[in-house]
């Protein structure tokens, strides 16, 4: 029997959900608006413009709005502005609007390749996954060697379970940015989504020791090991697993089936019966329980 169960998410207190495969809240922070120093302005609109970014700088995004609108009515015109003030909105989930600056500073610069980035950003928090591949895929065509560009594409096609095309983007993230440990392990985590376990132990491995940490991560290389019949390395990550997620009830009911292949017959019962303890609904649990409850007689 091979493992791969998808978990739509399960609460964990004082974590974030876990899931197979990872489950980032924001894939790329909103940052600071870049100082981008606009043409053609006024000394009005120019201390308007400072005023703006040292506002947002300080925390009080409502005056920044403030400051950059009063740019725009002096002069519209100019890209910048529409996109600071977008991502100003996008810090406050504002999407609506932070969709629409972006999309102005695109109409004023089409070839403003940080805008089409960013506009993908709040198009996928906005749950428009499609928008947002065009997006980053318009952003990734202004700059070919914008890593970030594919890797968020990549996420935004596996949230639509478009896996292929996750993968291709992954590919093209890993390769422009080999050392970061992020796309590494959505690369990994894809391969396993697609079956292709072989192929994504050693990249797993490799995010984990350019550092990622994540439950996710320990939990997609458990699934690899246990789908290779390599049960001792798949125990390893399942417990380090459920010592980072001790409530997290899918991950002691896969160390148990990764014990009970393994031979032991004891640990396994032990870890099921933790996990229907967590959840008593768990029918991996309950269904490895009877087994090995049945072999040990």
């Amino acid at each position: 029997m091979s493992i791969y169960q998808t978990v739509a998410g399960v609460a964990l207190s004082g974590m974030a959900m876990i899931a197979v495969g990872p489950i980032i809240a924001a894939e790329i922070p909103v940052k600071i608006p870049a100082e981008i120093r606009p043409i053609n302005q006024t000394p009005e609109t120019e201390k308007l413009f400072s005023d703006g970014v040292a506002h947002f700088k300080a925390n009080r995004p409502k005056d920044a709005i403030a400051a950059f609108q009063q740019v725009i009515k002096l002069n519209p015109n100019i890209p910048a502005v529409h996109f600071n003030l977008a991502m100003v909105q996008y810090s406050l989930k504002d999407y609506k609007n932070a969709i629409g600056s972006f999309q102005q500073a695109i109409r004023l610069q089409p070839d403003y390749a940080k805008a089409w980035m960013n506009l993908g950003n709040v198009l996928d928090d906005a749950g428009e996954y499609e928008k947002a591949i065009a997006a980053y895929g318009r952003a990734a065509a202004l700059e070919p060697e914008n890593g970030l560009a594919h890797l968020e594409a990549g996420i935004a096609h596996r949230r639509q379970k478009q896996y292929a095309a996750a993968l291709e983007s992954f590919q093209q993230a890993v390769a422009l940015m080999p050392d970061n440990a992020r796309a590494q392990a959505d690369l990994g985590s894809t391969y396993v989504r697609l079956r292709q376990e072989a192929a994504a132990i050693p990249i797993l491995e490799t995010a984990l020791r350019l550092g990622n940490q994540d439950v996710n991560l320990q939990l997609d290389l458990g699934i690899a090991y246990y789908n290779t019949n390599q049960y001792a390395k798949s125990i390893a990550y399942y417990k380090r697993v459920t010592e980072l997620a001790p409530e997290f009830a899918l991950g002691h009911a896969y160390l148990g089936d990764a014990y009970f292949r393994s031979g032991a017959v004891k640990p396994a019962i032990a870890a099921y019966e933790a996990a229907l303890k967590l959840d008593p609904t768990n029918s991996i649990a309950q269904q490895g329980l009877n087994t090995a409850r049945g072999k040990s007689q």
